[in-house]
């Protein structure tokens, strides 16, 4: 019998499952920390190239932070990323194999299954906020230079997290030799930072003469009218 039951937002769990690594054999970067601040829950990881956090809008009373294994929850995971999933409630009985619950926005049951949590002992100690600036910051003139496939993965969080397809994403650097920080449009609720690599902007730049209008040659956007 569950001691709490801690309800946890389906696109919040899918948002920040993007970063992490379900195939990895280190607890730390397979884990997703769900935590109590506030009165709010909030879910975050990393796999050491990003870092996602997403507070939920789920009510709890407090409880003592876990994890949950990433690689032995696929299945909540995939529910979570594809399907209407409202919000998730795991059932903290003080042993590691937990039950969790995916409801629809009427508190119906949809699916149910077994996870895994990782013992705070197996997780070196962490603060997922010590990436982020914790005072006003402005964007820097710095260059962010992104591995491509951090990127998608980064867009991808962001389009199960808003699934209209209504936001947008900002990289922004803040600070030489700090992540970058992800930024979505329209809501505070979830964000992020990503490893990059940086180079400042030190003089105009000047794209190749092929992609440059020739002045000489009439504009084809006016013989296309």
């Amino acid at each position: 019998m569950a001691e709490q039951t801690v309800f946890v937002e389906g696109r919040a769990l899918a948002f920040v499952s993007f970063a992490t690594d379900r195939r990895s054999c280190r607890s730390s970067l397979r884990g997703m920390r769900i935590e109590h601040h506030n009165g709010q829950t909030i879910c975050a990881a990393t796999d050491r190239k990003i870092m996602l956090y997403a507070r939920s809008r789920d009510v709890n009373e407090a409880f003592e932070p876990f994890y949950i294994d990433t690689h032995q929850g696929e299945r909540l995971i995939h529910i979570c990323r594809d399907r209407d999933i409202d919000h998730v409630a795991f059932e903290l009985t003080g042993e590691l194999m937990i039950v969790w619950v995916a409801l629809s926005a009427d508190n119906i049951e949809i699916e149910r299954g077994f996870i895994r949590l990782i013992r705070l002992s197996d997780i070196p100690e962490w603060d997922w906020r010590s990436v982020l600036p914790s005072g006003p910051f402005m964007p820097s003139t710095l260059v962010e230079e992104a591995n491509p496939r951090v990127m998608a993965r980064v867009c991808r969080a962001v389009d199960r997290y808003i699934r209209d397809g209504s936001a947008s994403v900002s990289f922004i650097s803040v600070e030489f030799s700090r992540p970058a920080l992800v930024m979505i449009s329209g809501t505070e609720d979830a964000g992020g930072a990503v490893t990059t690599g940086q180079a400042e902007w030190l003089r105009p730049s000047l794209l190749p003469a092929f992609t440059r209008l020739d002045s000489s040659q009439v504009d084809a956007r006016e013989v296309a009218a």
